[in-house]
């Protein structure tokens, strides 16, 4: 018990981001392309009911074509920050068999 206290917390990892869906694809499937309506709707929504965030999906003829993703400095800090502010506490579970 002594160790352990000398040792400090343990680490938590922090949960890893999920993977990437269709609509961040650089050829997206048609069904996730906007229409001049959707995109209509979409920008008077506000950011956070969007279906897919600050993305709009894209459709290019090659990866090079891609450019900067603009938002990705300010969705990586949120994420920092989330994960600052966000306690990760190991809880302690009694398995008591009857």
């Amino acid at each position: 018990d002594e160790l352990n206290m000398r040792k400090g917390p343990q680490h938590i990892a922090a949960p890893k981001l999920p993977p990437p869906g269709h609509a961040e694809s650089y050829i997206p499937p048609d069904e996730y392309l906007p229409t001049e309506e959707d995109l209509k709707k979409w920008e008077e929504m506000d950011p956070k009911d969007r279906p897919h965030g600050l993305l709009v999906p894209k459709k290019f003829p090659n990866l090079r074509s891609v450019g900067a993703y603009e938002h990705s400095v300010r969705e990586t800090f949120e994420r920092c920050l989330d994960l600052y502010l966000c306690p990760r506490v190991m809880k302690r579970r009694l398995n008591i068999d009857p």
